[in-house]
């Protein structure tokens, strides 16, 4: 077999991939941008459960597209529309990938998004623990 070298500056695989403890559970991470969407995998079933496609509903042409609020009184939320590719459609998970987009600046994608949100575990407190590290990282 022949051996591959690859020069050290080129990069090979995701521009983004991690593993972090969320809760009880080790958390797999991959984000990487491709010319016309954004995938983020969130897993931690070391395997891809579903697979959504987001797409934003307010065509804005403006970077800056207007953020969420959220205030429980006054909360407003990113439209977008999700269709799932792939695994069972759940109403859990839905909720889970609209609170991500809300709480990170993938609220300000200018792309479409396929999602991948497999969590053994879909409360409050891992989401916003999930937001927080998306917000660190990206």
């Amino acid at each position: 077999m022949e051996e591959i070298i690859i020069p050290s500056e080129q990069k090979i695989g995701f521009q983004l991939q991690f593993n972090c403890k969320v809760g009880e559970h080790v958390t797999k991470f991959v984000v990487h941008r491709f010319t016309n969407k954004y995938m983020v995998l969130i897993t931690q079933y070391g395997a891809l459960p579903n697979l959504y496609m987001v797409q934003f509903d307010a065509k804005d042409e403006r970077a800056d597209r207007i953020a969420p609020v959220n205030l429980s009184e006054f909360h407003t939320s990113v439209p977008v529309t999700m269709k799932c590719l792939l695994g069972v459609d759940k109403v859990e998970v839905r909720a889970g990938i609209q609170f991500l987009i809300n709480r990170t600046q993938l609220s300000r994608s200018p792309i479409e998004i396929i999602f991948c949100l497999g969590l053994r575990d879909m409360n409050g407190d891992i989401l916003k623990a999930i937001a927080n590290i998306l917000d660190q990282k990206l």
